[in-house]
């Protein structure tokens, strides 16, 4: 999964509605050195609303968006539950984090379908498919250690960097090649800590 960071605001501060609004993303150029262009989006509505790109912890809907070249606005809302129990205390929790200002940002979870390799070595999201929105509290884990890396290519082959991974053979015309990187703390599987961080060339 793939993650890009922009702040929202906070609409209205009605705990009736629980409604925010900002902007998803936009074609500036993120902390990664990467660009996710909008209009590249492929999504379905409504769209889960995350805590933390933490899939266990689905709070509310993106029940609308806006897509334009400078970016995609979208309106979501946290859930208000009457019934006593773990799902009232979760989503409470997130509107409590929002409304506090503890959520300045959200961050989209994506998968990525095509995209340029830019001169500065970052990349160019031209499509993605666009499945989660979370709230976060900051962009990266900016402390976290790189303990191993491998690569892989947008079709069936990939190149692997880290001994722990069998090394296959790429097909020849698999010429986009990202490199992910690995955290040293165990993480979820749902809350998938792989992030393309540069391209790498095929070996021949």
């Amino acid at each position: 999964m793939n993650k890009a960071l922009v702040r929202f605001e906070i609409k209205a501060l009605d705990d009736d509605a629980r409604t925010i609004e900002g902007w998803a993303t936009t074609p500036d150029v993120d902390r990664m050195g990467d660009i996710v262009l909008p209009k590249g989006a492929e999504y379905e509505l409504p769209i889960p609303f995350l805590l933390d790109h933490d899939h266990s912890q689905v709070v509310g809907e993106v029940n609308r968006v806006e897509v334009t070249d400078k970016g995609i606005k979208f309106w979501a809302q946290i859930k208000k539950i009457a019934e006593e129990g773990e799902a009232k205390a979760l989503c409470d929790k997130a509107w409590s984090y929002i409304k506090h200002g503890l959520r300045k940002a959200v961050s989209i979870g994506f998968r990525p379908l095509d995209f340029d390799v830019l001169p500065t070595g970052g990349l160019k999201f031209t499509s993605w498919e666009w499945y989660e929105l979370s709230a976060v509290g900051i962009p990266a884990q900016a402390n976290a250690k790189i303990t191993g890396t491998k690569s892989y290519s947008l079709g069936d082959g990939f190149v692997a960097e880290d001994p722990e991974i069998p090394q296959r053979d790429t097909p020849a015309h698999q010429s986009k090649m990202g490199r992910v990187v690995r955290l040293d703390e165990p993480v979820k599987a749902s809350t998938a800590p792989f992030v393309i961080k540069r391209i790498i060339p095929l070996k021949t």
